[in-house]
């Protein structure tokens, strides 16, 4: 009796450290959502300036070498930090962990907008931070959608939440150029819309 009762014991506990407390559905899919998005923007911000080298070396006045070396200083630092990151997300709170990495990402982002072109030093540190700042995303992440969801609709989760790695690459590469033609053909764009809109308007007039 006393064996099959520290058997029932011994099963009841493990099934008790095996559950997930039950999350509401919305609020549960708000928070995949949030996730994919800011996951999608991470590698938005990550294949930037592979989609427009030639533009970062005219700024810049730099030479192959030392734009190739944006991109590795930045995945040595992603690399290096995934672990620590992770390791730190098993031991404390993983949701500060991952807002402390946003908000270092988000803020290292917004100066490197403003590094002028004889400081590219500063410019290669801003990229070695963001790559801190995306590593404890990019670990912490999948671990909060697996805490929500269990069997298959945690792998349709985390599928949905790593489809974001590809469009977030596609969309960062081909960002800037949008942005330039659309620069370039912003005053043929208004003409057209003049052109087109005028003889509305001088019928709304008659």
């Amino acid at each position: 009796m006393v064996r099959e009762e520290n058997l029932v014991t011994s099963s009841e506990m493990s099934a008790s450290t095996l559950s997930v407390p039950p999350v509401p559905n919305k609020k549960a899919s708000v928070t995949v959502v949030i996730l994919v998005v800011v996951n999608m923007l991470n590698y938005m911000d990550r294949f930037t300036i592979a989609g427009i080298p030639l533009n970062v070396q005219r700024f810049y006045h730099i030479n192959d070498e030392q734009m190739g070396l944006l991109q590795t200083m930045f995945f040595v630092s992603y690399t290096l930090l995934s672990p620590v990151a992770g390791y730190f997300g098993d031991r404390w709170h993983r949701k500060y962990i991952m807002v402390i990495g946003l908000l270092l990402w988000i803020c290292v982002t917004l100066c490197s907008s403003f590094v002028p072109s004889n400081l590219f030093n500063v410019f290669l540190l801003t990229r070695c931070l963001v790559g801190v700042g995306e590593a404890s995303y990019s670990t912490i992440a999948p671990t909060i959608i697996s805490d929500l969801y269990v069997g298959d609709e945690r792998v349709k989760m985390l599928g949905f939440f790593y489809f974001a790695v590809p469009i977030g690459r596609l969309v960062g590469m081909v960002r800037f150029l949008l942005s330039w033609w659309f620069t370039r053909n912003g005053t043929i764009f208004c003409f057209l819309r003049y052109y087109r809109t005028q003889p509305l308007l001088m019928h709304c007039s008659c």
